[in-house]
């Protein structure tokens, strides 16, 4: 059963997680402007200046991830209003937990008096 992942979306836990980033950003970038900016921001505290991403899309004890590494923001809230990124990674988290969870489920016929269109696979599959 495919589902439908607009619907999933709505529906999901969404998170994002700020990681460690494995990479020097001394050796991985040419502009020392970049460079100043970072060393500048770390050393007062802001882990938005070089780091990695996590999105995460949770939905029924399942999870999908997206992750982009090499990320330097001033902040949470620069780095989801500053490009695409954080749309297109909610939709690659979205996308992965669809996958997980399609195996799972036959759809139900909505004949139970205890139906929960939440939690109902049908309700969030495409018709």
């Amino acid at each position: 059963m495919k589902i439908n992942r607009a619907r999933l979306n709505k529906l999901a836990e969404i998170q994002l997680v700020l990681e460690d980033e494995d990479s020097n950003f001394e050796k991985e970038l040419d502009d020392e402007y970049s460079k100043q900016w970072i060393r500048k921001e770390l050393a007062k505290g802001n882990e938005w200046a070089w780091c990695s991403v996590r999105v995460s899309a949770r939905y029924m004890g399942e999870r999908g991830d997206a992750y982009l590494g090499q990320c330097s923001y001033e902040s949470k809230e620069n780095f989801i209003a500053a490009n695409d990124y954080y749309t297109s990674m909610v939709n690659e988290a979205v996308d992965e937990l669809a996958k997980t969870l399609e195996p799972y489920f036959d759809p139900c016929l909505f004949e139970t008096d205890d139906h929960q269109p939440r939690t109902c696979i049908t309700c969030v599959a495409d018709a």
